[in-house]
């Protein structure tokens, strides 16, 4: 099969899909079985076959697989606002960092920006996770992602509590977050209105309170919130009756071209399995393999993980401050897989192995985002997903009445349980208003000013605080004094055909690098099978590593940092990171590891090294250190994507 999909996917060049879908239509209730229409899968596909038990018909497939289609009759609702009006001392009572609001069965309130909500009475459930009393979780509402919309249905517990006479069906305390996050506007003004609303009633109407957060009560472009088609509901309690119901270990795949929904899906169906593990008491452990390096959801772009959570995913976040159990990160150092393929599979094998595994004896559910391709080395991957791990359920986002051709040309296990629904795309939902430049941005920028100690964000530009500064060992070294450096023991530069060694300082300064660590006796193996003479050999200048050396090791990611300068007199890195340097130290220096750092294509954000709040009277600035201008950097006349300039390596030298 890898074979024909080889061809496959060197052949196909087209976007088009199969016009061809075998459509059954939608359940319409979140409890109900899978009803189908037969008669028009019938009359439209007469070859095939189909399997009837208890009302429920199966379409058995050429691969005699277990498919239930859904249809996208049941469009998604496009959400503006709060359904109802917020009445001082009636439904809300505000305080002086807080509100409480009551809610009544078909409320739904929508919010935007930071908030702390706790249930005081009742239950609510936001965007499919339920919430009870006793529990507070932290939202970041933002028009990044959808805006997380808070509902209940507790008609049987009307209670009147304080501070109100009336009987609601649930009372929520909303509580002011302050981190800072909300001036990273003033710092990258391609965000300058993700948490900003024209209409503030709060501040309009009782600006004697100050929130972190507004109510939507009246539409404004741009911000939605989250609207879950009924096919998705009917998708999300069939997966969860099957996953509830079975004690073994399942694997949840989500296929689909990019801008279709995958990750709205994921989180909006890991969110309910999650309640209903908890409501039922059902010792389940959720894990999530991200394998999009352009666009993840749980780690750094240019990465990919496998991550044990065991917290909702709500609103806008931040993978550096979710809930792990446990994370496993590798670096590709590209957002697309196919840059270095032969490295994104062995990285991608290395966290399929940790699935194998971790899962022998456990209650495992396990899903995967695959990146936005469908075809040709997309196919690939998905087909090389599907040859490593059993898959128990298959949901395919796609056009209304299409097909993807991965569906039909790989050979999927028959107890596989294929779903296909329609894309947001499909139902006319809107567009995420930010690039996925300015998204992967976000990220980046959110990551590198965060301060582990305070829990806050400085949005000041990096190059006014002092750089950590690292040690490194040049490359006129043996094998076992580069092995026994307590510093950074080598460099290594991702698709760098043509840069030469006593270029690498340079090409270095202002540029991503990932940190980290290889035992010792590995790469020892590894650095012996290379013949010492081919090593280029400095006095000054990092001992460079080949990247085909670190793309075969078994490495540990610990972080981004960006590289200030490099003092090759002192031999010294200055550089800015979030990662743990206290867990590297001691890596390096009790546990027989050694510090390598790796430089892909993620390109710095202008603004962290030339922000607007330092180029204004830049004259004036620069006058005090002795310079007219920045020095050194020079901003690049090139845009990546939409809003953002990276900064970019110069080759003045190389001619066209």
């Amino acid at each position: 099969m890898a074979s024909r999909l080889s061809a496959f996917a060197a052949l196909n060049n087209s976007d088009s899909e199969s016009e061809t879908e075998h459509q059954i239509s939608s359940p319409t209730g979140l409890k109900e079985t899978l009803n189908t229409n037969s008669e028009s899968c019938r009359d439209s596909n007469p070859d095939i076959d189909f399997a009837e038990s208890g009302g429920m018909k199966i379409d058995l497939g050429l691969n005699t697989g277990t498919r239930y289609a859904l249809s996208g009759n049941g469009c998604a609702e496009i959400i503006t606002t709060s359904n109802f009006s917020l009445l001082p001392g009636i439904n809300v009572c505000y305080y002086d960092n807080h509100q409480i609001l009551g809610l009544q069965t078909g409320d739904r309130l929508v919010m935007k920006g930071q908030y702390q909500i706790e249930v005081l009475h009742g239950f609510a459930e936001i965007d499919c996770y339920i919430l009870y009393p006793g529990e507070c979780i932290t939202i970041r509402a933002t028009n990044i992602t959808s805006l997380p919309c808070v509902t209940t249905s507790n008609s049987q517990n009307l209670k009147a509590t304080q501070p109100f006479s009336k009987p609601f069906s649930a009372i929520i305390k909303l509580k002011n977050v302050n981190d800072n996050l909300d001036s990273l506007s003033r710092f990258y003004p391609h965000l300058r209105n993700f948490y900003h609303t024209d209409n503030s009633v709060d501040e309009s109407k009782y600006n004697k309170f100050r929130y972190t957060f507004t109510h939507m009560t009246k539409p404004e472009s741009n911000n939605f919130g989250t609207s879950i088609p009924t096919s998705w509901k009917s998708a999300f309690s069939s997966i969860t009756g099957d996953t509830m119901k079975n004690k073994g270990n399942q694997t949840i795949l989500i296929i689909g071209n990019k801008n279709t929904g995958k990750s709205s899906f994921l989180k909006l169906l890991y969110n309910t399995l999650l309640s209903q593990s908890s409501l039922l008491k059902e010792d389940k452990i959720f894990r999530i393999l991200d394998i999009d390096p352009g666009q993840p959801e749980l780690c750094l772009p240019g990465c990919i993980s496998l991550s044990e959570l065991k917290s909702p995913l709500l609103g806008t976040l931040e993978p550096f401050k979710l809930a792990k159990t446990s994370e496993i990160v590798k670096f590709i150092g590209f957002n697309s897989p196919d840059v270095q393929p032969l490295n994104y599979f062995h990285q991608l094998n290395s966290l399929i192995e940790q699935i194998e595994k971790q899962s022998f004896g456990k209650n495992i559910v396990t899903f995967i985002n695959s990146p936005g391709w469908v075809k040709g080395f997309g196919a690939e991957v998905i087909s090389h997903i599907v040859s490593s791990i059993h898959i128990s359920h298959l949901i395919q986002l796609s056009d209304q009445s299409r097909d993807l051709d991965i569906l039909r040309e790989t050979n999927w296990d028959k107890n596989t349980s294929i779903i296909k629904l329609t894309s947001i795309n499909g139902s006319n939902m809107p567009s995420n208003p930010y690039s996925p430049s300015v998204i992967k941005n976000f990220k980046l920028i959110t990551y590198m000013h965060y301060n582990r100690e305070t829990n806050n964000y400085d949005f000041n530009p990096l190059i006014l605080k002092p750089p950590f500064r690292i040690p490194y060992t040049p490359s006129n070294k043996r094998i076992d004094q580069l092995l026994d450096f307590k510093g950074v023991m080598g460099i290594s530069i991702y698709d760098s055909l043509g840069l030469l060694p006593d270029d690498v300082p340079n090409a270095l300064e202002a540029q991503y690098v990932s940190l980290i660590t290889v035992a010792k006796s590995e790469i020892r193996a590894k650095l012996q099978a290379l013949n010492n003479h081919s090593r280029f050999m400095s006095t000054s200048v990092p001992n460079i590593i080949d990247e085909s050396v670190i793309q075969s090791l078994d490495s540990n990611f610990h972080g981004l940092a960006i590289i200030h300068s490099v003092d090759k007199k002192n031999k010294l890195f200055n550089i800015y990171t979030q990662a743990d340097t206290t867990t590297i130290s001691e890596l390096v220096i009790q546990k027989d590891q050694v510090l390598i750092m790796v430089k892909g294509r993620q390109a710095v954000p202008l603004e962290e090294m030339y922000s607007i709040s330092i180029t204004k009277e830049e004259a004036q600035y620069w006058d005090s250190f002795g310079f007219r201008c920045l020095p050194y950097i020079s901003p690049t006349l090139s845009n990546e994507g939409v809003g953002g300039k990276p900064v970019s390596i110069r080759r003045n030298i190389q001619r066209r």
